[in-house]
């Protein structure tokens, strides 16, 4: 699963370094930021965007338990990877939006 989240990513969104590792339970990650994002398969088989924030262990040491909230089901690992890009873009946007601070005279 994995080798194919690889593929993908090198071809169509190559600025995403972290979403090359797999946890030690072999889930699809991404590091943003604070954010960690995993595609986690539910015991009734479906997907979904499991996510966790302010984990600083590697990736490959985090598990499955490591995720507690979750962001909606998805169907594969090209929608975990558009989720990832789309999360990227919104941690881009909040961080220009930090370092402009208008001057306000009294």
């Amino acid at each position: 699963m994995i080798a194919a989240v690889k593929s993908n990513m090198a071809a169509s969104i190559p600025d995403l370094s972290g979403v090359d590792a797999a946890s030690a339970d072999g889930l699809p990650v991404a590091r943003i930021g604070d954010l960690v994002l995993a595609m986690v398969i539910s015991p009734s088989g479906f997907s979904y965007l499991g996510r966790a924030v302010a984990i600083r262990r590697p990736l490959a040491e985090l598990t499955r338990a490591d995720f507690i909230g979750h962001d909606g089901r998805i169907a594969d690992e090209a929608e975990f990877l558009a989720r990832v890009a789309e999360a990227t873009g919104h941690k881009r946007d909040l961080a220009s939006l930090d370092r402009v601070r208008p001057h306000v005279s009294e």
